[in-house]
């Protein structure tokens, strides 16, 4: 595909310069200016914050509503409207602005202008259950790290853990008030840290090894030297799914 793409690229400039010998060097700017055009292009939807948004412009802008309104202890009191007409002035040709039933205060001026077209909001149909899943990445502060090292060197988990790839399907459980991780054969192969709370009436539908990494005995803070038993260990990541408990029914993940 991309000696596809390459060849047309070329096609396009045996066109623009015809039968016109070039040097090698007025071939290779044309070709970096053409790229940079390419990626210029707007192709599909691009999610930003306002924040990610400055310096850049798109030919239709919408601004979702919620959360104006909060601002850093250290920001000063126009902050939030300062970002806001950043977002807005990110537009070419058209804007929407999205306004909740409790409203925005800083759509409130702009009510009366004659530069607004007001639409009511459409009537959107139910959403899809599988909509209403919530997909959680665990991090470092969600895993037990020091886990498999406490068991020594020869213990059965080691080899458990060196077996596992990315991808393979975890089974997740509350035991004893600690939520732990298991692979197909039962085998506890992780927990996580006891300040790992899952989403609020929601159940856990399915899990996968999103990764694994290593730690050594040189990484553990002195005051839990203790309690390891081998030089290095292996720990899953996971990536877990939740949907909400009130569900008729969960489908495979």
């Amino acid at each position: 595909a991309c000696w596809a793409e390459l060849r047309h690229v070329v096609d396009i400039f045996s066109q623009e310069a015809g039968a016109t010998e070039v040097p090698c060097a007025h071939f290779l700017e044309w070709l970096a200016e053409w790229g940079r055009d390419l990626k210029r292009r707007q192709t599909g939807l691009l999610l930003l914050t306002a924040h990610r948004a400055k310096g850049l412009e798109f030919n239709h802008v919408a601004v979702i509503d919620g959360g104006w309104d909060k601002r850093s202890p250290h920001e000063d009191a126009d902050a939030s409207r300062r970002l806001y007409y950043v977002a807005m002035t990110r537009a070419r040709q058209t804007l929407s602005l999205a306004r909740m039933d409790q409203g925005n205060a800083l759509l409130h001026p702009l009510v009366e202008s004659p530069c607004v077209i007001h639409r009511a909001f459409p009537a959107l149909p139910v959403p899809e259950w599988e909509l209403a899943k919530v997909y959680l990445r665990a991090s470092m502060k969600d895993i037990d790290l020091g886990f498999a090292g406490r068991y020594a060197t020869d213990r059965p988990v080691h080899k458990i853990l060196s077996q596992l790839l990315p991808g393979q399907s975890l089974q997740i459980r509350e035991h004893r008030g600690r939520w732990e991780m298991l692979d197909a054969q039962e085998n506890i192969v992780g927990r996580f840290a006891q300040t790992f709370t899952p989403p609020r009436h929601m159940l856990c539908v399915g899990a996968q090894v999103m990764g694994i990494i290593v730690r050594r005995k040189a990484d553990v803070d002195e005051a839990y030297l203790d309690h390891v038993k081998c030089d290095h260990w292996e720990i899953v990541i996971p990536e877990l799914v939740f949907a909400p408990k009130d569900a008729a029914c969960f489908s495979d993940y």
